[in-house]
């Protein structure tokens, strides 16, 4: 009598919490979607990194045009990929949620401010005044051109796995 009680009292709180867990219901996206979402993730990464060496250099003593344009030259690219990834993330075509709808805006968003800031460097470095005078200008891009593309990959990995707003 006593263990069936008890085994009665277990299998409920064992209903009741999977129950409450899958109330909880999460949007997972699979499949080519979720790679490309991973791709998208990975070369933000890459940015970011760009991004964070080329602020980094520009704090030194005697910073060089040369290393500064073949640094932007490669954060260039970087951006392109991405920007392909992104566009064909979109031709897919994946069935979206509306909280996914958001994170996906949100990463485009990214995508656009981070252009505008690696073309803002470009015009800066197409002045050809000293790079000493330039550098704040030319660190707070990069610090900005990391910033957009930590929204782009949060938003990249927020589109796999969407929980429901509480």
């Amino acid at each position: 009598m006593r263990i069936s009680v008890w085994s009665r009292l277990f299998a409920l709180l064992l209903v009741l919490t999977v129950s409450s867990f899958a109330l909880e219901t999460k949007c997972v996206v699979v499949g080519s979607a979720a790679s490309q979402l991973k791709a998208i993730a990975r070369e933000a990464v890459d940015v970011q990194r760009g991004a964070a060496e080329l602020e980094a250099y520009l704090r030194n003593s005697s910073p060089d045009w040369r290393w500064v344009s073949a640094q932007m030259g490669i954060l260039e690219e970087r951006v392109r990929h991405l920007r392909r990834e992104i566009t064909a993330f979109e031709r897919m075509e994946p069935r979206l949620t509306e909280a996914q709808a958001r994170e996906f805006e949100r990463m485009k968003a990214g995508l656009a401010t981070l252009t505008l800031f690696l073309n803002q460097t470009y015009r800066a470095l197409a002045d050809r005044r000293p790079l000493l005078w330039q550098r704040e200008t030319l660190g707070s891009n990069a610090q900005a051109m990391y910033a957009r593309a930590s929204v782009i990959r949060q938003a990249a990995r927020n589109l796999q796995v969407v929980r429901p707003a509480a």
